[in-house]
C-alpha cells in the first residue's frame, strides 16, 4: 500500500501535484474542461482513506447520476492501476478500503440530501462541479453540514469546478475573493494544456475554434477550455437579474388565477421532483411566480397530497405535468382518482418558449416572490446552454426550471387588458370624462326596452 501511495502521488503532473500537496483546509481547483481533475480527486481520496483507518470520504456531485457519470469510471481505473483492492460496489456506489475506509459517491442537489451527510466524520471530502451549485445550498453544505464533521478527523474540503457563465455563486465568490462577505480560499488554477495525457489538445482546441469561429477571447472558449471566470449573458439560459425581478411578499396582489407546473423525477438517479405556481390577477399583464420548491423522493401519493395543499392556498386551476416516461401514469391517476385538473406539459419549441419568456422579464413582467422561490431563483440566476446553445447543460439542475415554464407557457396574464387611468378631479381630462358618461348614461336610456327600470338592467323577461 506504501509503494503504491508513493506512486500515485509521484505519477501527478505538476498542477496537481501542488493541489494535493496544498495543507488549506479548504481548497479549490478552478480548471478548464478535461484538465484531470477527477483523477487527482481519486488520489485525494484514497489518500484520505490511508490517512485514516475506518474513515468515510464523500465524493460529492450534483446528483447521484453526475456522481457514477463523472467519478466511478476513473475510480475503478485507479483501482486496477495502482492495485489499491478497493471493493467497488456498483449499485451502492461505494469503495471499500482493505483498511475499512470507504469512498462514498453522494448527490447533493437538495438540502434534504445534503442533510444525510450531518453526522460523519470524514478525513475528506470533494465537490465537484461546484460552480453549477445554488449558492445557497454549497454555501450551506460546507459551513453548517460538512465543517463541523471534519473536525474530528481533522479533515479536509476539496472543491472542483469549471466556470459558469453567470460568474455567480458561492464556489465563484471563494475562488475569487470578489465577495467582501466570503472568506476567499487557496486556489489552483490549470487548464487542458497542462494534462500531459492529453498530448494533441493544443490541436483539437485550434481546430475547434476554427470550427466554431471562435476567436479566443470567445467568452465560452475562455470559460471552458482555459477556465476563466468570464460574464457570458448569452450563454444563460435566463436574463434573471436578482435586483430587477423579486418582489416583496407585502407587495403580492390577491392572485386571480393560478397554474402550478410539475417537473417529475422519477428515476433511481434522479428521484427530484419541482413544483411551481405562477399567477396573475386581472387587468395585470404581470406574472407572478409565488411558490417554487424541489422535493426529493416523493411518491405519487405525496405528490398528489402536496398538490391538493397548494390548491387550497392558491386559486389553482389547472396543473402541467410533464408526462414523459413515468409522468403519463401519475397524470392518468391524479385525474382519475383525486379529480386534479392535470394538463400534459406542452414540450415542442422550448428554445423559441425560453425566448418569449425571456423577453417577458427584460419588460420587468415576470417577478418571483422573495422567500417562497428560492429552489427555482437558485437554477435560473446560473442554469446555462450547452456549447450548442440548443440544450441545457446537463451539469446544472434545471427541475425546478422546467416547471416553471410548462406552467409559464399556459399563463394568459399577457392578454390582460390594464384598467383605464382615472384622470385626476377637476383637470382638464377629468371633465372630458364625466361627459363622456353622461352622453353613454343618455344613449343607454334612450335604447332601455320600456319594461326595464334601471336597477334591473339588463334583466331578459323571458326569463
Amino acid at each position: 500500500m506504501e509503494r503504491a501511495a508513493r506512486r500515485y502521488r509521484d505519477e501527478l503532473f505538476a498542477s496537481q501535484r501542488k493541489l494535493f500537496d496544498d495543507t488549506a483546509q479548504t481548497k479549490a481547483a478552478v480548471t478548464s474542461r478535461r484538465a484531470g481533475k477527477t483523477w487527482v480527486g481519486s488520489a485525494g481520496l484514497y489518500d484520505a482513506c490511508i490517512q485514516a483507518p475506518g474513515s468515510i470520504n464523500p465524493y460529492i456531485a450534483l446528483s447521484a447520476k453526475s456522481a457514477r457519470y463523472i467519478l466511478w469510471p476513473i475510480l475503478h481505473a485507479f483501482n486496477t492501476r495502482y492495485g489499491l483492492g478497493l471493493r467497488m460496489k456498483d449499485h451502492e456506489l461505494t469503495a471499500h478500503a482493505p483498511n475499512g475506509s470507504q469512498i462514498i459517491l453522494v448527490g447533493g442537489d437538495q438540502t434534504r440530501k445534503v442533510e444525510a451527510l450531518r453526522g460523519g466524520k470524514y478525513r475528506r471530502v470533494v465537490v465537484d462541479e461546484a460552480q453549477a451549485f445554488p449558492t445557497t445550498l454549497l454555501r450551506y453544505m460546507i459551513e453548517d453540514v460538512l465543517d463541523a464533521s471534519l473536525l474530528d478527523l481533522n479533515g479536509d474540503t476539496w472543491l472542483f469546478g469549471t466556470p459558469n457563465a453567470a460568474c455567480a455563486g458561492h464556489f465563484h465568490d471563494l475562488t475569487t475573493g470578489k465577495n467582501p462577505a466570503v472568506a476567499a480560499i487557496s486556489t489552483h488554477h490549470w487548464t487542458v494544456l497542462e494534462n500531459p495525457h492529453i498530448p494533441h489538445a493544443a490541436d483539437w482546441l485550434t481546430r475547434k475554434r476554427a470550427e466554431r469561429k471562435w476567436t479566443e477571447d470567445n467568452p465560452t472558449y475562455r470559460r471552458e477550455y482555459l477556465g476563466q471566470w468570464v460574464r457570458d449573458s448569452s450563454s444563460l439560459v435566463f436574463r434573471f437579474d436578482r435586483g430587477a425581478h423579486q418582489i416583496a411578499l407585502d407587495r403580492v396582489p390577491r392572485p386571480s388565477r393560478c397554474i402550478a407546473g410539475v417537473d417529475l423525477g422519477t428515476s433511481e438517479d434522479e428521484r427530484t421532483t419541482a413544483i411551481v405556481v405562477v399567477g396573475w390577477t386581472d387587468n395585470d399583464k404581470t406574472t407572478r411566480v409565488l411558490y417554487a420548491k424541489k422535493y426529493a423522493a416523493l411518491s405519487p401519493w405525496s405528490i398528489s397530497e402536496e398538490l391538493k395543499r397548494l390548491k387550497e392556498r392558491y386559486p389553482i386551476d389547472l396543473i402541467v405535468l410533464d408526462e414523459g416516461g413515468l409522468g403519463k401514469g401519475y397524470g392518468d391517476e391524479w385525474r382519475k382518482r383525486e379529480g386534479l385538473p392535470v394538463k400534459a406539459a406542452t414540450k415542442t419549441s422550448k428554445l423559441a418558449y425560453v425566448e418569449h419568456c425571456n423577453g417577458e422579464l427584460d419588460r420587468g413582467r415576470i417577478l418571483f416572490v422573495q422567500g417562497r422561490t428560492d429552489d427555482l431563483i437558485a437554477e435560473v440566476e446560473i442554469l446555462q446552454w450547452d456549447e450548442e446553445r440548443k440544450e441545457y447543460d446537463r451539469r446544472f439542475a434545471d427541475h425546478a426550471s422546467d416547471a416553471f415554464l410548462y406552467a409559464w407557457r399556459e399563463c394568459w396574464s399577457f392578454a390582460e387588458d390594464p384598467l383605464p387611468e382615472i384622470p385626476a378631479k377637476g383637470t382638464r381630462a377629468d371633465m372630458v370624462r364625466r361627459e363622456e358618461e353622461a352622453e353613454e348614461r343618455e344613449e343607454r336610456e334612450i335604447r332601455r326596452p320600456f319594461w326595464q327600470t334601471e336597477d334591473d338592467e339588463g334583466w331578459d323577461i323571458g326569463t
